[in-house]
Parts: C-alpha cells; structure tokens; sequence
C-alpha cells in the first residue's frame, strides 16, 4: 500500500506545474522564452547595475540584507530563478543553466541594461558565468559566491541525494511539506554550522518557505542541471575564457561547496582573478556576512572601474561610455541634469583580506 501511495504521489507531483506570482513587495513579473519570472529592482537608478542570482531552492529573499548595502549608489535588480520563489514552475526541459541564464538574459533586455557586475550565488554562479558566455555585452564582470568550479566540488548530502531518487524523492518533498517544523531544517547545510538561520533573513522562516514553494519538478530539474555544465567546462575554465574581471569569495566553513582548498586553487588559475575567504561563514556569505561581504564586491567594482578609466585615458580614449543601461534616454542627458539626480560620492569601502 506504502509503494502505491509513493507512485501516484510521484505521478501527480511530477506533473505539477505552477504560474509566476509576486511575492515580493515592489517585484514585478516579467515574461521570458522558458517561463515568467519575478523581479525586483531597488537602488538607486543613477547607479552601474548590480544583478543578483540565487542558487537551487531559494529566491531573490536570499540578498535581502545585502541588497540595501548597494542600494544607495547602485542599481540592484533580483530575479527569482525559474522554478523558484514568485517565478513560474514549468514542466521539465526549462532548467539547464543555459536556460535559466537565457532567462536572465530576457528580464535584462526587457528593462533595457546591460554590463551588469552579475552576482551568483551556489549555483547562481554558473547562472551568471552562462549568461556572459550567452551575451558578453550584458555583462561587465562577475561575482561567484560560493560556487564549486566542478561537480566534484559539491555535496548536499544524503537526505538531498534521495530527494531526487525516483518515487522516493516526491514522498520527502511532501513529507517536507507537511511535516516540516517537525523535522531538522533541511537548508542548514546552505549556512556554517551553529549560524541562527532565523537571523539572517527578514522573515524567519525564508529558507523553508522557499523549499516549500517549489515544485518537485523544478528541484529534480535544478539539481541535475548543474553538474553537466561544469563537467562539460569547468567553471574556472569558463571564466578565464571570458576574459572578464572576477571576484570569488568563500566562506572557510562551506558544508556544501566541499574541497575549499582545490576548488580556491583552481579560480586562482583564473588570469586576474580576486579569490578571498570569510572565516567562520559557510555556504551562503551573503546572509551570514553581508557586511563583510559587500565590501568585498563594492571594492572590487570601484577598483575595476577606476583601472577601466586609467586605460582610457592612457590610450587617449577619452570619458567612459555610460554603462548604467538604463536606455539611451538617460545617457543622452545633459550632464547638469545626471548630477542633480545623483547621490553623493561616497568612497567604497575597503577590500577585506
């Protein structure tokens, strides 16, 4: 009886399908080729692009605390993932990381910016890495957080292995589900041991919540998405083949991005890339650190910026075009009026070593 239960839980959970919500106080949803997806732009629109990407089974709540420390001097735009949060949950054949950063790659051109400093997270990082191989022009440089260069460099443990096991996966997302509270949390692994996950988000229960809001499909899709696009080029191959400014940080207690060592040594084969570590973070630093972790990104955006500015002027190429790909319109206006509607300078902070 127990079997035939878990075969028509499989059946139906297999065919689920879900339309895109807003969820997010402001977000708007904006229609893409594999899908709806939720978006949310904030900060301030004078600002060069910041884009954050989440990774499998979270939503764009996962830069909540770190989204307003850009804020002030960028425009910060966040995508909930197809599949995940307030975006829509199609059937399978929507998933691969290509896919999702074609995605991406739509909302961008449908809010008309480009040369973006893109933000991926987990397995947002080959999100980001993909959407620049897809169109470099939308993408100015890259931040991966957390991210494993190869397949080898993940684990997300015995309990996800059997989520994604035939029959018996669907029968733990619905236990999940059901009996959630009453179970360990399943996205601790995301954080270092001992981190108090009901601080690191506005809402309490942000990371449960987002489990719970995606389907059975779009977890299977997403968790056999990722490996094949690093073993077919591992992600610091990738990169270097970009030839784009990269910045990679790590927290020293990552539970799922396993081998640290490895994994750090191979970005730093990365012609000029940055590599740092938070000590005492896990998984995801842009919850348990964003202090810490802004910093890092906000200066290594000011640093690029001002070494793009000096080889301008050394090759006589004068003012940088404007990069805030807010349309034309805006780039066309006259100086005076740009400085009125711009905030204050503000030095970036220091890079944290």
């Amino acid at each position: 009886m127990l079997i035939v239960a878990l075969a028509v839980n499989a059946i139906v959970l297999g065919r689920q399908t879900e339309g895109a919500t807003i969820t997010a106080p402001g977000a708007t949803l904006i229609p893409t080729a594999d899908g709806t997806m939720q978006v949310l732009v904030q900060g301030n629109p004078a600002g060069s692009p910041i884009l954050e990407v989440h990774g499998v089974e979270a939503s764009l709540h996962w830069f909540d605390r770190i989204t307003p420390l850009f804020a002030r001097t960028h425009l910060v735009i966040r995508v909930d993932l197809i599949g995940n949060g307030g975006s829509a949950k199609p059937g399978p054949g929507h998933y691969r990381i290509a896919d999702q950063a074609r995605a991406v790659g739509n909302v961008l051109a449908s809010l008309h910016i480009r040369h973006v400093t893109a933000v991926g997270h987990s397995m947002g990082g080959q999100v980001v890495t993909a959407l620049a191989e897809q169109n470099p022009a939308a993408v100015s440089r890259i931040v991966v957080l957390d991210t494993g260069a190869s397949a080898a460099a993940r684990s997300l443990g015995p309990a996800a292995t059997l989520s994604t096991t035939p029959v018996i996966g669907p029968g733990i997302k619905t236990l999940l589900e059901v009996a959630g509270n009453l179970l360990p949390d399943p996205a601790a692994v995301a954080f270092a041991p001992g981190f108090d996950v009901a601080k690191g988000f506005p809402n309490p229960d942000q990371p449960r919540d987002d489990i719970n809001a995606t389907t059975y499909t779009a977890f299977a899709e997403e968790q056999a998405a990722a490996p094949p696009y690093v073993t077919a080029k591992p992600l610091d191959q990738r990169l270097a083949a970009l030839g784009k400014p990269v910045l990679v940080i790590f927290g020293t207690r990552d539970q799922i991005a396993v081998g640290e060592r490895h994994t750090l040594a191979l970005y730093r084969t990365v012609p000029g890339a940055i590599v740092r570590t938070i000590p005492g973070v896990g998984h995801s630093p842009q919850v348990e650190a964003p202090l810490q972790t802004a910093s890092l990104i906000l200066a290594f955006i000011g640093a690029n910026r001002s070494s793009t500015l000096s080889r301008r002027r050394r090759v006589g190429a004068g003012p940088p075009r404007d990069r805030r790909g807010l349309g034309e319109a805006q780039s066309r206006r006259p100086a005076r009026h740009r400085r009125l509607h711009a905030p204050p300078p503000r030095a970036d902070p220091p890079l944290l070593r």
